[in-house]
């Protein structure tokens, strides 16, 4: 099951608590964060040149990965999260509304990009190798200087990307893309 299948399921209730997502995403949970993550490092706010002139607003985004990344390296599926966020609620009911219709048709379009390809590579091991990668791309990202977060935030995305679509090859090359950005720097 992919993660388009996974978000269309959530569509049976319009309220859900945090605890109830982090249940259902199981082994996608972590990996749909980092995604998030990632994703919103890439674009600045619309005050950073006045609040944050260095590009700070990565950071948050940034230390927040590394955390992510370690339980990636201890093997945890589920991140931790204190008991007055678990019970917080959430209304999805915006999955259930044209706007989200147009976001899954371009997830589709994205869905002919990333496909399941060599789905053998997704282990615990291979889990262990993204969160190395992981923890030097994101302390680039830390680095309060304009634009260091751009190649290494595209980086992380992509592959959040490719382990959310199951696509094997695209892993291996957007990690290979990672370790020359991350030489790079």
């Amino acid at each position: 099951m992919d993660i388009i299948s996974k978000i269309d399921q959530l569509k049976k209730k319009d309220i859900y608590t945090f605890e109830d997502i982090i249940q259902h995403f199981k082994d996608y949970g972590l990996f749909t964060l980092l995604f998030l993550l990632s994703f919103l490092s890439l674009f600045p706010t619309p005050l950073s040149p006045l609040l944050f002139p260095f590009g700070i607003e990565s950071i948050p985004f940034g230390i927040l990965i590394i955390i992510i990344s370690i339980y990636l390296l201890v093997g945890v599926k589920k991140i931790y999260l204190p008991k007055f966020i678990r019970n917080r609620k959430i209304n999805v009911s915006f999955l259930k509304k044209p706007t989200y219709n147009k976001i899954k048709h371009y997830l589709k379009k994205i869905r002919l990009i990333f496909k399941p390809r060599l789905t053998w590579l997704f282990t615990r091991f291979s889990n262990n190798i993204i969160g190395i990668l992981f923890i030097p791309l994101a302390t680039i990202m830390i680095i309060p200087i304009v634009f260091t977060n751009l190649l290494p935030g595209i980086c992380l995305t992509l592959i959040s990307m490719a382990v959310l679509f199951n696509d094997g090859l695209l892993l291996i090359i957007f990690m290979i893309t990672g370790i020359l950005v991350f030489l790079l720097y």
